[in-house]
């Protein structure tokens, strides 16, 4: 049975942390190490951890300065010995045989990665969908000229957790985060398939995501989030579209995915945690509007919801005044319906 390294970043989870290493402790396949790197939270997160380590001589638990999820999982690289890596999120859960499924099938098809399904559970309790594939292998190279089929679908998405590495491919290349505080791992997903020759694709739902709530959304996006998008665009310009320049397909998801992201910076400006005025507001519009990739603008009539459209056309003609109306008309609507259908 081959070592399987797991690497959880923690950053202020000490109400889920338990639940979710719970997860991990249960799993059928043993030989595991359990890599808890705590990136310098503020609350008992890392006492939380320690106690864990005490009970049980598999976890092992690292204390560093806040840098970030992406820092925290690049000092979990450099401490895994395992021949396989698998990234958590410390507030989610993966099913207690997940791993035992997951590595017979990677061997089995002699992959150097595998993907597989997961749950999208609401604050609720509810399963609000489940994302899944069929079983099935592919090349690498196939992958590559074909990314958005794969990775920028819902399904696949450009993150860790629903995906299982090679540790010596990952050391092999120096495959490693990047130093941003959003998007990291969208970066290194692209990276590592970079260097596959096959990926498995596996229909069994392992994983139960829980979805930041939007409060806990605006605290995690940094102020200088249009930069960050920037960067991701120009991660994904310089990786992902070298693989196949002539793929209009994949340029087009990426470019939407950075109108998505456009849309979360202007909507970090009504965060109610941060009071602005309105020329604060219009000042730091017009900052995002001068940074913003003119090209991706050109797409906005290919978005699907209207009021998207909206908050990015006006934004495109600098109408500021009144997008700002329509942003605090949408709030006012929005706790409306919450207040009424709860």
């Amino acid at each position: 049975m081959r070592k399987l390294s797991i690497v959880v970043p923690v950053y202020n989870m000490a109400n889920k942390l338990e639940i979710s290493i719970t997860s991990l402790l249960n799993q059928t396949y043993k030989n595991i190490e359990i890599i808890l790197v705590d990136d310098g939270s503020k609350d008992n997160s890392y006492e939380i951890c320690k106690k864990l380590a005490e009970r049980n001589d598999n976890i092992f638990v690292y204390h560093t300065i806040n840098q970030g999820a992406g820092n925290a999982r690049n000092y979990g690289i450099d401490k895994a010995t395992g021949e396989y890596i698998y990234f958590m999120d410390a507030d989610d859960a993966i099913d207690d045989n997940a791993f035992s499924i997951v590595i017979e099938r990677m061997e089995n098809t002699n992959s150097d990665m595998a993907v597989f399904g997961y749950n999208y559970i609401l604050p609720s309790g509810k399963v609000k969908n489940v994302e899944k594939w069929k079983d099935f292998v592919e090349e690498g190279n196939i992958v590559r000229k074909n990314y958005e089929k794969y990775f920028l679908c819902k399904y696949a998405l450009g993150v860790p957790w629903n995906k299982l590495f090679k540790l010596n491919n990952i050391k092999k290349y120096n495959i490693k985060y990047p130093d941003l505080k959003r998007h990291q791992d969208d970066i290194f997903v692209a990276r590592y398939v970079s260097t596959v020759s096959k990926i498995c694709f596996i229909k069994d739902i392992l994983y139960s995501y829980y979805p930041d709530d939007v409060v806990h959304m605006w605290r995690k996006c940094p102020d200088n989030y249009i930069d960050i998008s920037n960067q991701l665009l120009k991660y994904r310009m310089n990786i992902i579209i070298k693989w196949n320049p002539s793929n209009e397909n994949v340029k087009k998801e990426i470019l939407m995915f950075y109108l998505d992201n456009i849309i979360v910076c202007i909507d970090l400006l009504f965060n109610p945690e941060k009071s602005r005025s309105w020329k604060d507001v219009i000042s730091e519009l017009e900052d995002i509007r001068g940074k913003v990739y003119d090209d991706a603008l050109r797409m906005i009539s290919r978005k699907k919801l209207l009021t998207h459209k909206i908050v990015l056309y006006l934004f495109k003609i600098k109408k500021y005044h009144i997008l700002i109306c329509f942003m605090k008309f949408k709030i006012i609507i929005k706790q409306l319906i919450n207040k009424t259908y709860g």
